[in-house]
């Protein structure tokens, strides 16, 4: 969670990040999101940013996830 934050902005890609790197973005106003139909076994590389009143969007740092299942 982001201290005053009333959005949630989450992007991903698949694969490592590159400058040609193609981001997904959701928006949303949980702060827990559940993403579905990835590739089984790929790195996918995952940013969120909390957005409140403040006009600057902040990324996270890069974290990079594998979907098992």
């Amino acid at each position: 969670m982001v201290l005053n934050a009333y959005n949630y902005v989450m992007r991903y890609t698949i694969g490592p990040v590159t400058e040609n790197s193609v981001w997904k973005e959701i928006h949303t106003s949980k702060h827990n999101l559940l993403l579905d139909s990835l590739p089984l076994g790929e790195p996918i590389s995952i940013q969120v940013a909390g957005l409140g009143s403040d006009p600057r969007i902040v990324w996270s740092a890069v974290v990079v996830a594998y979907c098992m299942f």
